[in-house]
């Protein structure tokens, strides 16, 4: 019913479906035939009935529902994301804002407590009970007294877990079979226990714990986010907001400075130490005395770094590797003789013989292949790779991942840029400021992304493809004569010899099938593909993803549908407003939402 009066007859059901009722704002729908009492309720996204499921009943808000035959009882409560139910689940019950709910079969008591997200019970799980606002919670078979605190994201207990206890706020938990003492200070992302680890206790605010079994000792400082320690790890420590922090078994004195993030310590190595706001530190076994300068005092004894590196710890045996002062990752691989990193730099390698890569400063991930003589990357470059022998490649500054294959003589690259590849021969290729991806086969003669476009291809010969400013993915097929993106397209795919198509503005992913005259998608659309020979295909505003199958003579979107699908021979297809992925079975007369 549209507006609690209009009735929608003839919609398109799969075949046989008899008592299919799609409410309004359903995203995708899918009854698999002979479901006789399958019901959507209002702004479900993505459900699916699987044939002989009697009494499937999705909450409103459910974003992607499926029952599995002969799921007697299955209920999704309100705003759930993602809820299934294996056959023969008796009282599986999602709480309301749950995302992905998912009962294996014979689960008699698994009970998900409100805005849980990725809910599953193994099993004969008795008592599996997961707190509000727990996201991903899972439950092994046989494990008697898993909780989970409000606001855990990922929850996992192993059989026998017998008093596994997730702290409020922690996101992914995880305790292996026989963990007696597991505890996870509140707002810990993800924490694992491995059997046998006794004393694992994660402070505050950690993101991902892990103790290996026979860790005694084991403790996260506050706003620690991934935390390992190996078995037999006596006295790892992690300092205050370090995020991933590992002990490698046998280290017995793994100390982390504060602001840390992946601090690493192998075994055997006695006192390590990573200098304050370092992010991803290693240490290579048999270090004895490896201390990186703090308030460039300190000096450095038997550390394999390289010179004049503040803050840097280098892998063993790396030679000739130039860091630059205050350059968080740094790695060369021995031998590189002349790899220079500009300060700030993030994650930098060099392979070995490259003999003039320079980074320019604030670069994320920048890599040169050995032999690329002229690779340049403009500051604030995120991830540059530049392939050998590529003679001109530049990339403007801000851009994100840029590839130049060799040979590509004029590949130029906007500012904003994220990810621009040239393929070799490609004479004018020309990306626009803020385009996120942009690809270019060779001998595409003139191909022009607009401003803000993320994703461009134009395959070879495309001799007029133009995308307007916006889009984001833009794909043009050879001899695609006159392919246009409205602004703010996403992914536009033109078939070649399809002659009219358009995409209206903020359309996101808009392909059409060669031949398709008439294809015209209203503003706001995302993802739009026509099937050649679709004469009347026309996509209400703001609708998502919308296909037509070939000899779809009425079909009509309601705005603001994302995914809608017609099934050839559909002849009056009706999308209630707002559905946002609806999908129809060929030949269903009688579909009513």
């Amino acid at each position: 019913m549209l507006n609690q009066r209009l009735a929608m007859w003839r919609m398109i059901a799969v075949p046989k479906a008899k008592e299919m009722i799609a409410v309004p704002k359903a995203k995708e729908m899918i009854a698999v035939p002979k479901a006789k009492e399958m019901i959507a309720v209002p702004k479900a996204k993505e459900m699916i009935a699987v044939p002989k499921a009697k009494e499937m009943i999705a909450v409103p808000k459910a974003k992607e529902m499926i029952a599995v035959p002969k799921a007697k009882e299955m209920i999704a409560v309100p705003k759930a994301k993602e809820m299934i139910a294996v056959p023969k689940a008796k009282e599986m019950i999602a709480v309301p804002k749950a995302k992905e709910m998912i009962a294996v079969p014979k689960a008699k008591e698994m009970i998900a407590v409100p805005k849980a997200k990725e809910m599953i019970a193994v099993p004969k799980a008795k008592e599996m009970i997961a707190v509000p606002k727990a996201k991903e919670m899972i439950a092994v078979p046989k494990a008697k007294e898993m909780i989970a605190v409000p606001k855990a994201k990922e929850m996992i207990a192993v059989p026998k877990a017998k008093e596994m206890i997730a702290v409020p706020k922690a996101k992914e938990m995880i305790a292996v079979p026989k963990a007696k003492e597991m505890i996870a200070v509140p707002k810990a992302k993800e924490m694992i226990a491995v059997p046998k680890a006794k004393e694992m206790i994660a402070v505050p605010k950690a993101k991902e714990m892990i103790a290996v079994p026979k860790a005694k000792e084991m403790i996260a400082v506050p706003k620690a986010k991934e935390m390992i320690a190996v078995p037999k790890a006596k006295e790892m420590i992690a300092v205050p907001k370090a995020k991933e922090m590992i002990a490698v078994p046998k280290a017995k004195e793994m100390i982390a400075v504060p602001k840390a993030k992946e601090m690493i310590a192998v075994p055997k190595a006695k006192e390590m130490i990573a200098v304050p706001k370092a992010k991803e530190m290693i240490a290579v076994p048999k270090a004895k005395e490896m201390i990186a300068m703090l308030n460039q005092r300190l000096a450095m004894w038997r550390m394999i770094a390289v010179p004049k590196a503040k803050e840097m710890i280098a892998v063993p045996k790396a030679k000739e590797m130039i860091a630059v002062p205050k350059a968080k990752e740094m790695i060369a691989v021995p031998k590189a003789k002349e790899t220079i990193a500009v300060p700030k730099a993030k994650e930098m390698i060099a392979v070995p013989k490259a003999k003039e890569m320079i980074a320019v400063p604030k670069a994320k991930e920048m890599i040169a292949v050995p032999k690329a003589k002229e690779m340049i990357a403009v500051p604030k470059a995120k991830e540059m790779i530049a392939v050998p022998k590529a003679k001109e490649m530049i990339a403007v500054p801000k851009a994100k991942e840029m590839i130049a294959v060799p040979k590509a003589k004029e590949m130029i690259a906007v500012p904003k840029a994220k990810e621009m590849i040239a393929v070799p021969k490609a004479k004018e290729m020309i990306a626009v400021p803020k385009a996120k991806e942009m690809i270019a086969v060779p001998k595409a003669k003139e191909m022009i992304a607009v401003p803000k476009a993320k994703e461009m291809i134009a395959v070879p010969k495309a001799k007029e493809m133009i995308a307007v400013p916006k889009a984001k993915e833009m794909i043009a097929v050879p001899k695609a004569k006159e392919m246009i993106a409205v602004p703010k397209a996403k992914e536009m795919i033109a078939v070649p010899k399809a002659k009219e198509m358009i995409a209206v503005p903020k359309a996101k992913e808009m392909i059409a099938v060669p031949k398709a005259k008439e294809m015209i998608a209203v503003p706001k659309a995302k993802e739009m593909i026509a099937v050649p020979k679709a004469k009347e295909m026309i996509a209400v505003p703001k609708a998502k993803e919308m296909i037509a199958v070939p000899k779809a003579k009425e079909m009509i979107a309601v705005p603001k549908a994302k995914e809608m699908i017609a099934v050839p021979k559909a002849k009056e297809m009706i999308a209630v407003p707002k559905a946002k992925e609806m999908i129809a079975v060929p030949k269903a007369k009688e579909m009513i939402g």
